[in-house]
């Protein structure tokens, strides 16, 4: 996590420029919160070991029953806190990155709504879990916290599978439509597989449906995974942000960049010896009247980028 955000830093200073300045400066200043947060996390959580498997190793009901009882005090609210504020701005931003996605759609704002009312769900449930589970006598697999704290990971993974499976639609649909007027291998730079994975945070997804399948069955290996969950829920958006600092992720201006490659010139005075020039001087192609119709159209039957965030 420190090594990606390092990297990411420094390609958005090297990126910077008059026009995104402030763009940049958000991209910096929320990779270094993601930071920050993951790192306290990691700092409240082995420090919470430590007392419980260290410290109290011969706690008469055994380590683990010494951890659970010590969730009321502030080492242990801490934790909790900077986990659950990190995974709000994790799901911020895939929210954020699929209105982007498809904010230029007729009826961009019906499909938006349905993610936007689960990530509010988060935001309570979440809320909830951090004051269910940090009451004295309570812990994270307490009842009342249980109660709570299965339709926030729930909810989490809902919002994280749906836009991932959306985007990755979307993404797809853009280079098959990309691919139909510039020919196969076109665009594959933003809408490769790995891309799409990257994009679409299919890794945090994926690790949110282990944690939480492991959560509700009681199996003990979750305890590796809620503790694994806290790093990849920071990593997946940093990935994100790192494609954005190198100009590989899709925004709003990748189809505009693309499109603009191409340059037609005037018609030649005679059709039928007209003919398009090689794609390394594109500059001199010449088309026929009905021939530039033709893309011209096409063109606008792309979509518009609506990109990923910038």
């Amino acid at each position: 996590m420190i090594t990606l955000a390092f990297a990411c830093v420094y390609s958005l200073a090297l990126s910077l420029s008059k026009e995104d300045r402030w763009r940049t400066y958000f991209y910096i200043t929320y990779t270094i919160a993601m930071t920050i947060l993951g790192t306290l996390y990691t700092a409240f959580n082995a420090r919470t070991i430590q007392l419980a498997y260290v410290n109290h190793k011969d706690f008469s009901a055994g380590p683990t029953v010494y951890d659970a009882m010590i969730y009321h005090e502030l080492i242990t609210i801490l934790g909790t806190t900077t986990y659950v504020i990190a995974n709000w701005m994790a799901d911020a931003l895939i929210l954020w990155r699929f209105t982007m996605l498809y904010r230029e759609l007729r009826y961009w704002m019906i499909v938006v709504a349905f993610p936007f009312i689960i990530f509010i769900g988060v935001i309570v449930t979440g809320f909830l879990v951090m004051i269910k589970s940090t009451r004295p006598g309570q812990s994270l697999y307490s009842k009342s916290a249980v109660a709570w704290a299965i339709p926030y990971y729930s909810l989490s993974l809902s919002l994280n599978v749906i836009t991932t499976g959306l985007m990755a639609i979307r993404l797809y649909q853009h280079k098959r439509r990309l691919e139909k007027i510039l020919g196969p291998g076109h665009a594959s730079l933003y809408t490769t597989v790995t891309a799409m994975l990257i994009e679409s945070c299919a890794l945090f997804a994926l690790w949110s449906i282990i944690t939480l399948v492991l959560y509700i069955i009681g199996n003990p290996d979750q305890f590796v995974f809620v503790c694994a969950l806290s790093q990849v829920q920071i990593i997946a958006p940093l990935l994100i942000i790192f494609r954005v600092a190198q100009g590989k992720a899709w925004t709003r201006s990748t189809e505009n960049n693309v499109m603009s490659t191409i340059q037609v010139a005037r018609p030649s005075t005679n059709t039928q010896e007209s003919n398009i020039a090689s794609s390394h001087d594109m500059s001199q192609a010449r088309l026929p009247h009905f021939a530039t119709r033709q893309v011209s159209s096409s063109y606008k039957d792309l979509p518009a980028s609506g990109g990923h965030v910038k």
